[in-house]
């Protein structure tokens, strides 16, 4: 989740709903509770869009519903929001690069970077999502070629 450790844009007021709406996101999907998938879910707008390395998800019924898929082979994981830019003055348009933690269920252990883009609304609903990330590494750890 967003942290302390966060770099937001000096000399720029970040509107408080852009850092809760990272913060919460990113708490979300480290998080495997049952109740998970409809709160990462209800951060979108009703037809937003999720693109990341587990698929793409329309709609806050898919995102819900695809929010499983994304643990298949990971036991733990960490998002580490580090530098956050803005495309837009008024922070509907950000990109994040961060490191992302991970242990898999066959006990092999990784850190990656990644690249998110949030595209959202004046309250801070995503309307998309979309993450980046060289999947080698997830490849070779979870013994694949």
């Amino acid at each position: 989740m967003a942290s302390e450790s966060t770099e937001w844009p000096v000399g720029q007021a970040v509107p408080e709903s852009v850092k809760k709406t990272v913060s919460e996101f990113f708490s979300l999907a480290d998080s495997k509770d049952d109740a998970t998938p409809e709160k990462l879910a209800a951060l979108f707008t009703e037809d937003g869009a999720m693109y990341s390395l587990a698929g793409v998800s329309i709609g806050r019924a898919n995102i819900a519903a695809a929010r499983p898929k994304s643990w298949n082979m990971i036991s733990t994981r960490k998002h580490q929001p580090l530098k956050v830019y803005s495309h837009t003055p008024d922070f509907s348009d950000i990109l994040i690069f961060g490191k992302i933690s991970a242990e898999l269920t066959n006990g092999n252990a990784l850190t990656v970077d990644f690249i998110a883009n949030f595209i959202l609304t004046p309250e801070g609903s995503i309307k998309e999502y979309k993450s980046w990330g060289d999947t080698s590494p997830w490849f070779k750890a979870m013994g694949l070629k």
